[in-house]
């Protein structure tokens, strides 16, 4: 169901889309705070496509957030490309596993649609949260599956598109500057 923007409508709903490693769950905790002040509900979403605003039953005041598209990767390699899987992570608690520059993975290979492989929807599911590139298109527009053939503008556009409709779209970097912190809580 649709519903018309209008000024005078009351939204009931605030709508956080979580994109991965753009410190979205810092933000989550403060707009729980900032929905339960208000007496609204809370949705996070994480690991799926971002909803199209105007599509929820309720008036939904629709926020994201952005990073630095270079520094959001990096940091999604750092968590989950470096080493092979989390087994190994939790295993350095037992010492059982030394993370080393010989054993780590590069970089430089954190280029396919599943980090350092390429997937396809068929036996292994593509998760959206295993993208490494042009994971805001993919998030945004909802068209990441590798075997759809959708070029990377079609999904721009799409992502930009749905995007325009958010109603705010925060910036990580500029949280640094306190006038537009206090633009963002007004």
């Amino acid at each position: 169901t649709t519903w018309p923007w209008s000024n005078v409508q009351k939204f009931k709903r605030l709508y956080f889309y979580h994109a991965r490693k753009a410190g979205g769950t810092s933000m989550a905790n403060y707009l729980v705070k900032v929905a339960h002040h208000h007496g609204l509900e809370f949705v996070h979403a994480e690991w799926i496509e971002a909803e199209e605003p105007g599509t929820h039953d309720v008036p939904t005041f629709y926020v994201t957030h952005l990073r630095e598209p270079i520094a959001r990767s990096i940091s999604h390699f750092k968590y989950q490309g470096r080493w092979s899987c989390m087994h190994q992570l939790i295993k350095m608690k037992t010492n059982d596993f030394v993370p080393t520059e010989d054993n780590a993975k590069k970089l430089e290979s954190w280029n396919a649609t599943g980090g350092h492989v390429s997937l396809t929807c068929g036996s292994r599911k593509f998760k959206l949260g295993e993208c490494a590139v042009n994971c805001y298109t993919q998030w945004y527009s909802g068209l990441s599956c590798p075997q759809r053939n959708t070029s990377t503008m079609e999904q721009y556009q799409v992502a930009r598109a749905r995007l325009l409709r958010y109603n705010i779209i925060i910036v990580l970097e500029m949280l640094g500057d306190l006038d537009y912190v206090a633009a963002v809580e007004n």
